[in-house]
């Protein structure tokens, strides 16, 4: 968690999902020797979808209305997956958990961080397909959510 919010605040980010690859230089999945988002350590690429999608809710509102739908569905797919693969993941906590992550994005200049736009420029440039296409690999295999390998 703390990557991330320094990620969102100002740090480059560095998950998991197509999403922050330009913006962080790392290889695709297949490069870094995972055969699939089956292995992807889903905490990870559940933050950065979170990340990616505060900045589109703050600062591109009604731009791109397939790709922010395609976040939202995502986020809600990854939430099910966890509550359903780790006991103490309860619904009311999984909410929990992304309503202080959304408080965090309460500075004014939010919208002006150049890493948060290069995630969501990332996001565009992946698309509503592949967003779609990389969370239904990570959902596929039931296993304790984890961030390790983030």
């Amino acid at each position: 968690m703390r990557r991330l919010r320094n990620a969102v605040l100002g740090v480059l980010v560095t998950g998991v999902l197509s999403i922050p690859y330009v913006a962080s230089g790392q290889a695709q999945p297949e490069a870094q020797g995972q055969s699939s988002y089956k292995d992807a350590p889903v905490l990870c690429v559940w933050e950065v979808l979170l990340a990616t999608q505060l900045v589109a809710d703050k600062c591109h509102v009604g731009e791109d209305p397939a790709l922010q739908a395609e976040l939202a569905s995502s986020i809600k797919r990854v939430d099910g997956f966890i509550s359903a693969n780790d006991a103490t993941a309860t619904p009311d906590k999984v909410a929990a958990f992304k309503q202080s992550f959304r408080d965090q994005s309460s500075s004014p200049d939010f919208c002006s961080n150049q890493q948060a736009q290069a995630m969501y420029a990332d996001a565009k440039r992946a698309g509503a397909d592949r967003i779609r296409t990389d969370t239904d690999q990570l959902v596929s295999v039931p296993r304790k959510p984890t961030k390790e390998g983030c």
